[in-house]
Parts: C-alpha cells; structure tokens; sequence
C-alpha cells in the first residue's frame, strides 16, 4: 500500500494511460504509430537524424530499351546477309591476314567487291562496340553513374559509342594520309591503311559470334562470355601490335617512329575520346 507521502513524491498520475498497442509498436523492430519527430530533433552530426520522406535514386538497366534491342536483332540480322553474300569474302580476308601482305602489287589484289565487303564489316564492327560498351556498363557500372544517366540518354548510347568510334577511325586515317604527303611516304602509309581495315575486319569476324551471345544474353552466363570477348580483344590488339612493328620492319624504319606512329595515331585520339567523356560524365 502506497502511503501519502510516497504519492506526494510520484507527483500527478497521467489523465491516460498509452495503450498495448502503442507500448508494443514502440519496441525494437515494431515500426510506431506516433508521429516522426521533425530532422535534427535528436541533434544534428549523432547520425541519429530521421528524415520523413527518404529517397533513392532509381537505377535501371541500360538494356531494357527498345533501341539496344533492335540495333542487337539488327546486327545479328546483318551478320547472316554479309555471311551469306561475302562468303569467299572471308577466306580471302584470312589468307591475307594470315600470309605476307605487304609485299608486292598489294593494292591491286583486292577489288571493288572485296572493298565493300571490308567497309560493311567495319561498320558492323564499329556498332559491335557500341553495344558491347553498353553491356559492361550495364553489368559493371556503379548505381550512381547509371541512375546519373537520363532516361532520354540511355537509348542512344550505343550508336553514340559506334559514332564516336568512327570519328576516331577517320581522324586516324586523315592524320596518316597528312603524314604520308608531308614525308613523301604515300604508299607506306596506304599500306598501313590498307593493314588496320583488313584487321578490323578479321577481328570483326573473330568476335561477331561471341559478341551476338552476349548481347542477345540475360542469364548469368553473360559473365563468362564478356570475360572471353574482353580477353580475345586484348590479344587480338596484342597482334595487331606485333603486325604494325614488322610492317615498320619490312620497311626498314627505325623503332622510335613505329612507337611515334602508336602513340601519335593510334594511342592518342582514344586517350583524347576518354578524357572529353570523363569530362562530362
């Protein structure tokens, strides 16, 4: 029994009582009924702020558009057609590659048809990487660069990477006919020319199989198969390296203008491609 001397000390005793349901929903793990106390109630840097209406940014997939899948169907559409009317085409390419190219009567072997039949596999390699730049930012890039993005962007990236590949394609070959009128030097540089379109379109050919599993793929097997298209390209680029230091060789110049040459032409328009994108993204 409570004496009054005790009650005296309680003070008042509450008009009402809380209710079971507001005495549970106030526990660790029930969310409460009462109302949020405003931001910065509990002191602002205690990171114990609660915040009414807490967003996050929406990250979607750079994929599920109806462009990539189009331009995907397209190239895979367009690879059947140039299979099926280049295909001697492609044997020759091989030989070429394969063989000593550089000697003798190079730029008469090839004809008009087999011109066309390189320029249709280039553009085709070029959207090939479009597509394929997407995809790894579609697996690899972090929530916040892609929820950056908006949504009227998305669609066009692809044949925004093919476009800008394409630049860097002509500016390279503007910059070595320049070379070769300025050095007296036409016909080697013709011959490099000649080289780097036979190549793009052998390794257009080497990765167009790989490259339509992979954009055409949703499943978790598309790791592996990006992992192979990456590792076949460095190597593939590793060739091309090696092929570019005989033709310097064959030719019987000097070292420094072959590192000259990778660096000058080949190196710098992409390395001046990724600052101006890193610039805006």
């Amino acid at each position: 029994m409570i004496s009054p001397l005790t009650y005296g000390n309680i003070g008042p005793l509450p008009e009402t009582f809380p209710s079971v349901s507001t005495t549970f929903d106030s526990l660790p793990g029930v969310v409460s009924t009462l109302p949020i106390p405003p931001v910065g109630v509990l002191g602002t840097g205690s990171g114990r702020e609660i915040s009414a209406a807490t967003e996050f940014p929406a990250v979607f997939s750079l994929t599920d558009n109806l462009t990539y899948q189009l331009l995907a169907l397209a190239i895979l559409i367009a690879c059947c057609l140039v299979i099926g009317r280049y295909g001697g085409e492609f044997r020759v390419l091989f030989k070429l590659m394969s063989g000593k190219i550089f000697g003798g009567k190079f730029t008469e072997e090839y004809n008009y048809f087999f011109v066309n039949f390189l320029n249709t596999v280039s553009s085709l390699g070029f959207f090939m990487i479009g597509m394929v730049v997407v995809k790894g930012l579609d697996m690899y890039a972090a929530p916040e660069f892609r929820s950056a993005l908006p949504p009227v962007v998305v669609p066009f990236l692809g044949p925004s990477v093919a476009i800008a590949c394409i630049l860097v394609a002509l500016f390279q070959s503007a910059v070595l006919r320049i070379i070769g009128h300025l050095t007296l030097a036409l016909q080697f540089t013709r011959r490099i020319l000649f080289f780097k379109k036979l190549f793009f379109g052998a390794v257009t050919s080497l990765l167009a199989l790989p490259t339509l599993l992979l954009l055409l793929n949703r499943s978790v097997s598309q790791q592996p198969i990006f992992y192979f298209v990456v590792l076949l390209a460095a190597l593939l680029l590793l060739y091309f390296i090696y092929k570019t230091w005989m033709l310097f060789v064959e030719q019987k110049v000097s070292f420094l203008l072959w590192f000259l040459y990778l660096c000058s032409v080949e190196a710098m328009p992409v390395c001046i491609l990724l600052l101006i994108v890193r610039s805006y993204v």
